[in-house]
């Protein structure tokens, strides 16, 4: 945090594990795309409880924190491709 930078009218998401920031020229974007975002976030969050799970070394979460490394500006796009990838065998669905 201490090198991120802040403006007015930035978006930000957060809950205990932390928070997301969103600049204000993806706010239109974001708005359309917030639900499937926190459902795909969900996702992401069952499979990270389940037991014995080492987040780095799991196969789509290790995926996700790859991205989230290449990307560190905009990966919260990645999480929809990402999700349907992962839903059927990840997600009960």
């Amino acid at each position: 945090m201490a090198e991120s930078r802040f403006a007015p009218g930035m978006l930000f998401l957060g809950d205990a594990d932390g928070v997301v920031v969103i600049p204000r020229s993806n706010e239109a974007e974001i708005h359309k795309k917030v639900d499937g975002f926190l459902n795909e976030l969900a996702l992401f969050v069952k499979i990270a409880q389940q037991p014995g799970n080492v987040i780095t070394e799991h196969e789509a979460l290790g995926e996700m924190f790859a991205l989230k490394y290449e990307h560190p500006c905009d990966y919260w796009r990645y999480y929809e491709p990402w999700a349907a990838k992962w839903r059927k065998k990840y997600g009960g669905e």
